[in-house]
C-alpha cells in the first residue's frame, strides 16, 4: 500500500505540517548489542542501555535507537534516540498470530522484542504484561476502497502514552541534558 511504511522496526510517522519529531544523543553504556530500531532506556549513569524485554515495572523507555551500539568497553560514542513522546505517533507490527480488529482502537498492549531491533505490539499476550504499553490506534492496512485490509502480523498506528497517563515514557521534564 503506498504510503505505508514496511519497515519491521518501530516508525516516528511525520506530522502534516512537517515535524519530524525529536532526536537527541546520549553516549551509550559499555558493553552494549543494541540495534537501530530497538528500545532504549537511561542507566543510573545516564546512558542509554536496552530496554528490558518485557519492560519492567521501574524502566523508563528514552525512546528509539537510530543507530547501532558500538559494544565497547571504552572509547563509547553518542547515539541517536528519536525520543517518544506522548503526542508522538508511530507505526509498528503486531505480533505474527494477531491481526487488527476496529474494536483494537484505544485498547493498550505489551510490547515484546521478537529480534534485534525489532519490536512488536503483542496482542496475543504471549510475553508478561509490561509497564511500557502502546495504545493501539488504528490499522495502518485499508484497500484502496478505503476497507480494512488488515493481515497478520500488520502494521498499527500506537502512541505511547505519557507519565501523566502512568505509564513509563520520559517526558522531557525527567531528562538533564547537556548537549
Amino acid at each position: 500500500m503506498a504510503g505505508v511504511p514496511t519497515t519491521s522496526r518501530i516508525a516516528y510517522v511525520p506530522t502534516a505540517n512537517g515535524d519530524t519529531g525529536v532526536v537527541l544523543s546520549f553516549m551509550e553504556a559499555n558493553s552494549q548489542s543494541f540495534v537501530e530500531g530497538d528500545l532504549v532506556k537511561l542507566d543510573a549513569n545516564g546512558n542509554i542501555v536496552l530496554m528490558d524485554d518485557p519492560p519492567g515495572a521501574a524502566d523508563i523507555c528514552l525512546g528509539i535507537a537510530l543507530s547501532a551500539a558500538t559494544n565497547v568497553t571504552s572509547g563509547n560514542t553518542y547515539i541517536s534516540v528519536q525520543m517518544i513522546r506522548p503526542t508522538d505517533l508511530f507505526i509498528m507490527k503486531l505480533d505474527a498470530a494477531s491481526t487488527f480488529a476496529e474494536t483494537d482502537r484505544g485498547t493498550y498492549e505489551p510490547l515484546d522484542r521478537v529480534s534485534a531491533g525489532r519490536w512488536v505490539v503483542n496482542k496475543a499476550g504471549a510475553v508478561t504484561v509490561s509497564a511500557l504499553q502502546a495504545r493501539i490506534l488504528g490499522s495502518a492496512e485499508y484497500g484502496a476502497d478505503g476497507t480494512l485490509a488488515a493481515t497478520a502480523g500488520g502494521p498499527v498506528y500506537v502512541r505511547f502514552p505519557g507519565t501523566s497517563d502512568e505509564s513509563q515514557v520520559l517526558e522531557f521534564g525527567d531528562i538533564a541534558y547537556t548537549p
